[in-house]
Order: structure tokens, then C-alpha cells, then sequence
């Protein structure tokens, strides 16, 4: 379980930073980060309200979230701030196509894992593929949904 932590805390960390040093501001870094914040936390709070019960596989699953998760936010915004004139809408129709088949490749990969015989082998799988899944729906929602909150102020 510490292992799974630190391994946690490293991800985050290191991704949070690659990601600043990449947009060199503040605001747009917690931007792309919010598809998985808002992944994390509706994987784990629906798998709670199903009674799910959690082990040390559930906590390793994050920095996978994390780390495969984070491409949809850093694509969006990415090619939000490119394009001219700036419109999120057009930029999550034409990515949106490509986000979701890559996104589900992995979600197909990691929900065979779901079969597997060895009970933590199957969490990790559930908690991964939804996850990816939450990074997805938080990509293509949660980074429009800002932006044009934030337009209109």
C-alpha cells in the first residue's frame, strides 16, 4: 500500500509538472488537469455506492488513470489555444472522434482484465477502464464546460 502511494504521489507530481512547464500557466495547467480530478472521484464514488470494496489494486490503478487519462486534456487544450478563432466546441468535435477510439482501445484492454480469475487482476481492470472512461467523458464535457463558463465572464 505504500508502494501504491508513493507511486501516487510520483505521478501526480511529475505530471503536474510536466504539464506546467508545457502551458507555462497556472490556470490552463488545472484545466487539463480537471478531466482527471473529475475522473478519480466519480470512479471512486460510484464504485463506493455500488459497494465496492477497495484494495491496494484500487490505489495503484490511479497513476494509470493519471498517466493515460491526461492525453485527452493536454490534446483539448492544446489545440483550443491553436486553433483561431478560439472555439472549444469545434475543437471537441473535430478530436473528439479521435479521443474516443484511442480512449477505447484502452478501456478494452484493461476491462479483459475483468475476466481474470484473480479477484485484484479484475479490480484493477474495473477501476482502470472506468476510469479511462470518467478521463474521456471529463475531456470531451468537463474542459468545454469550463471554457465557456469562463468565456462568459
Amino acid at each position: 500500500m505504500r508502494d501504491s502511494r508513493r507511486a501516487l504521489l510520483w505521478t501526480a507530481a511529475a505530471i503536474l509538472l510536466i504539464v506546467y512547464l508545457t502551458f507555462r500557466n497556472l490556470r490552463i495547467t488545472l484545466l487539463v488537469l480537471m478531466p482527471i480530478v473529475f475522473a478519480i472521484v466519480v470512479t471512486f464514488g460510484l464504485l463506493r455506492l455500488a459497494g465496492h470494496s477497495f484494495s491496494f489494486m484500487s490505489v495503484t490503478a490511479i497513476p494509470l488513470i493519471i498517466g493515460i487519462g491526461i492525453d485527452n486534456g493536454i490534446h483539448l487544450v492544446r489545440r483550443y489555444l491553436e486553433k483561431s478563432p478560439n472555439n472549444i466546441l469545434d475543437v471537441a468535435k473535430a478530436s473528439g472522434a479521435a479521443l474516443i477510439q484511442s480512449n477505447l482501445t484502452t478501456i478494452i484492454g484493461f476491462g479483459a482484465l475483468l475476466a481474470a480469475t484473480f479477484p485484484p487482476l479484475a479490480e484493477m481492470g474495473l477501476v482502470t477502464s472506468l476510469g479511462v472512461a470518467l478521463t474521456l467523458a471529463g475531456g470531451l464535457w468537463v474542459i468545454p464546460a469550463v471554457i465557456l463558463i469562463g468565456r462568459e465572464k
